[in-house]
């Protein structure tokens, strides 16, 4: 049952010894009370300053988000050019209808050659390397039209994204900020999955306390994607969830058997040798580490031996495993989720700058989980979120060769997962929240007695 309290930012009544309360500072003649004497101009005007940099901030980079989406939109539809990646999809879809044997889709070869069918001398190489699980959920783009697929796989994106992450009392802000965030937008407009598998991570770890066989289930379908489960099991276990273990293993196992009999089965013993051919091409094309937010792709940017690299990423999933099984011994929760989802990006040698909406879930839930106790982000957060939240910008900057490769993403990671595991270490991170902090799909799970203890929404 949801436990009442107070509304965010709720005044505290005077003579209250709650822990973290503050009483308002004494008034004197010529303050307004709670200010300090002497200290209501500067402050006030600081703070005014401040928040018209952060509208206009917040109102370039929606107005660009915006030009972007619609520059995308007008490009796919009158050109006939489909996004760069969505193409790779739909090729390999349609490479699969084609042809006889589905095997052909781990030779990169042959797929290079069907892609130059599609479009003649297409620059950009494109090995299929996921499970054939993921073929599941590509297959239908293989019979679509290129505008209208595009067009569908972009909207499908975003709405997902958004529907899985808006929350209750902050749905509308929370949607449109998701929307014009810099991740959001290149990889929408560049037509990646990220969106997708970063709402099934999110959504398993919001629906994870009251609805975990769902919860079970999307971290399954997110599966299709295992670079970034590598800390979904540590999570699970430390956390009890057996209903939630056992959905994830019969989702898994469920499109294992799937895309078995629909493509055969030895797409799974071709798979793991296509995963070696990947990682051996993304260790051998400088131009993709400036793109990858992982240790192993920064220590490569500094040069070192190939033993150092490996025992460097083996040490930071190590670090990263430990904080997450020590924080969800105490259960799942917005904390504990953005602890997880941070923590993805040290445990995966293998990631791109368009799987950063995932980094963004866990620092929405982090914020999120501040504002419903009624605490704001501290400078330190707020600075090293902002860089976070940037980092696409850069990489993508250093990718064009308008910077140079530096190794941007390993400090900004540490930087904000120290940060969100101190917070989640903290007492205070245990204790319960009321109902500003239950978000849609959190009320849609809960039980009569739950709602009618938390009243309307």
């Amino acid at each position: 049952m949801s436990v009442a309290t107070s509304p965010p930012f709720a005044p505290i009544a005077p003579g209250d010894t709650t822990p973290g309360a503050t009483t308002p500072l004494a008034t004197t003649p010529g303050t307004t009370s709670g200010t300090a004497p002497g200290l209501l101009p500067w402050r006030a005007a600081r703070s005014a300053s401040l928040r018209a940099l952060a509208a206009g901030l917040i109102g370039l980079i929606g107005a660009l988000g915006v030009l972007l989406y619609a520059n995308t939109a007008y490009r796919v539809w009158f050109y006939f050019s489909p996004l760069t990646d969505f193409f790779a999809f739909r090729s390999w879809a349609a490479m699969l209808h084609a042809s006889a044997h589905a095997t052909d889709l781990y030779v990169p070869a042959l797929v290079q050659a069907f892609l130059n069918t599609e479009i003649v001398r297409f620059p950009h190489h494109y090995p299929f390397a996921y499970p054939p699980s993921f073929l599941l959920m590509i297959y239908p783009l293989g019979r679509l039209p290129a505008r209208v697929g595009s067009e569908l796989w972009m909207l499908a994106g975003l709405g997902l994204y958004a529907g899985m992450l808006a929350e209750m009392p902050w749905r509308r802000a929370i949607a449109v900020g998701l929307l014009v965030l810099p991740a959001t937008v290149l990889t929408t407009t560049g037509g990646q999955d990220g969106l997708i598998f970063a709402a099934f991570m999110a959504g398993a770890c919001r629906v994870l306390p009251r609805r975990p066989v769902l919860a079970g289930v999307l971290f399954g379908l997110a599966a299709c994607k295992p670079q970034f489960g590598v800390l979904v099991p540590v999570a699970l276990l430390a956390a009890r969830e057996w209903r939630a273990i056992l959905a994830a293993i019969a989702t898994v196992l469920a499109s294992v058997l799937a895309s078995g009999l629909a493509f055969g089965f030895d797409m799974w013993t071709r798979w793991p040798l296509a995963l070696f051919g990947l990682a051996d091409f993304a260790r051998e094309s400088s131009r993709l580490s400036p793109l990858m937010p992982s240790v192993t792709a920064n220590l490569r940017l500094l040069h070192l031996a190939p033993p150092l690299i490996l025992a460097g990423q083996i040490l930071a999933g190590a670090v990263a495993a430990g904080c997450v099984w020590i924080v969800w011994r105490r259960g799942p929760g917005r904390l504990p989720a953005a602890v997880l989802l941070v923590g993805a990006f040290l445990a995966t040698p293998y990631a791109f700058f368009y799987d950063l909406p995932i980094l963004n879930a866990g620092l929405l839930a982090f914020a999120t989980d501040r504002a419903a106790r009624g605490r704001r982000l501290t400078r330190l957060e707020l600075a090293a979120f902002v860089l976070a939240l940037l980092l696409p910008v850069a990489m993508n900057a250093i990718g064009k060769g308008w910077l140079p490769a530096l190794p941007l993403s390993l400090p900004v990671l540490v930087a904000v997962f120290a940060l969100v595991v101190h917070r989640a270490l903290r007492p205070e991170a245990a204790l319960p929240l009321g109902r500003a902090a239950a978000g849609p799909l959190d009320r849609a799970a809960a039980g009569p007695l739950d709602r009618a203890a938390a009243g309307p929404a």
